[in-house]
């Protein structure tokens, strides 16, 4: 049932323009439309731990906004949103209609590359930065 529901859920962002990445791997055609997106000077959101919280706590991060950011050299602007895990838990079908999100927005984080050649350690180290850079918002 579980990946029925991501099924039904990926066919349903695809629709309304948004671009679901396979977390094992980058898709080179997801990769185009998202540098098309920032070369076109427009905003794209990413969801950095790549799911919905199980406890409402911010889990790790997987490494494709930070991939993105470096490859791109584009800014990184950490949000947290507070309030979000109460209003629509991980496994419930639908949203409740009352609550309240907060959103804090962090300063831009730049994304450039330090050309020592390991692009691994970069991304892994940038997201490890806006990871608790989040975390600090989620204590104002």
């Amino acid at each position: 049932l579980g990946k029925i529901q991501a099924s039904v859920m990926n066919f349903l962002l695809g629709l309304t323009g948004q671009i679901v990445l396979d977390e094992s791997r980058m898709n080179k055609t997801a990769f185009r439309r998202i540098k098309s997106v920032l070369e076109s000077e427009r905003y794209l959101g990413v969801f950095a731990e790549g799911k919905r919280s199980h406890n409402g706590e911010l889990d790790e991060f997987k490494d494709g906004a930070a991939y993105i950011a470096l490859k791109t050299q584009s800014p990184l602007v950490p949000i947290c949103l507070k309030g979000s895990y109460e209003i629509w838990k991980r496994g419930d079908y639908f949203p409740r209609l009352n609550g309240r999100v907060e959103m804090i927005i962090g300063n831009p984080i730049t994304a450039n590359s330090n050309g020592n050649g390991n692009l691994r350690k970069e991304v892994v180290d940038l997201s490890d930065f806006v990871r608790q850079e989040i975390l600090k918002l989620s204590q104002v």
